[in-house]
């Protein structure tokens, strides 16, 4: 049974370093529901936790370290995860919004119908993440690689997806509104993203290969 906390007092007490949560190990606990927003979690591992609905909103999570772990519903908006590291994270309902997501890797990760709006994606890494029926609008998409993932039903408007790699990944009826797509790759044999709706001419803009 994980520990359960139920103040960020109490958690600051028990795993804290100096009166802070930096680069502390929490791995394992239960953490959801909990009003974590603003605080100062940069390093940290979260491997093996529980933050189903928890609320890390405006917080410093540079530099984190989680895998195998429940983030459904969490709320991380406007926050700073910079070259946090994601892999194998359950976290479908999520919400990005506004977040830095520079350089972050979120692999193999269920992601479905979160939101993902205003976030910075620039050189992040996704493989291998099901992304469906996320909503991407007003993203920094530039040099992202979401290479065997899902887009099912995804939504992109006012996207800079330049250079964006999705080769084989499924992009059956996602959607793409007023996006930059210069020199972005997807997969080029059959079956692919079938027709692509709302812009009719995305394929031509595109660079296809086949295979690798």
């Amino acid at each position: 049974m994980k520990t359960r906390f139920e103040s960020r007092e109490a958690l600051i007490a028990e795993h804290g370093k100096q009166g802070t949560l930096v680069d502390s190990d929490l791995s394992f606990l239960d953490l959801s529901g909990m009003d974590l927003a603003g605080m100062d979690l940069a390093g940290s591992t979260l491997s093996g936790a529980l933050l189903q609905g928890t609320n890390l909103s405006g917080c410093n999570l540079a530099n984190i370290f989680v895998q195998e772990s429940d983030f459904s519903g969490v709320i991380i908006e406007e926050a700073n995860l910079q070259n946090a590291f994601f892999q194998r994270v359950t976290m479908p309902g999520a919400s990005f919004r506004g977040s830095n997501l520079h350089h972050a890797r979120i692999l193999i990760c269920d992601l479905q119908g979160s939101n993902l709006s205003g976030a910075d994606f620039s050189d992040a890494d996704m493989q291998g993440s099901d992304c469906s029926g996320c909503d991407f609008s007003d993203s920094l998409l530039v040099d992202l690689t979401l290479r065997g993932g899902t887009l099912t039903d995804a939504k992109f408007e006012r996207c800079d997806m330049r250079r964006v790699d999705l080769r084989k990944t499924n992009l059956h009826d996602a959607t793409y509104t007023d996006v930059q797509t210069d020199g972005a790759l997807f997969y080029g044999k059959s079956p692919w993203d079938r027709q692509l709706s709302h812009e009719t001419n995305l394929k031509e803009k595109m660079v296809t290969f086949d295979g690798e």
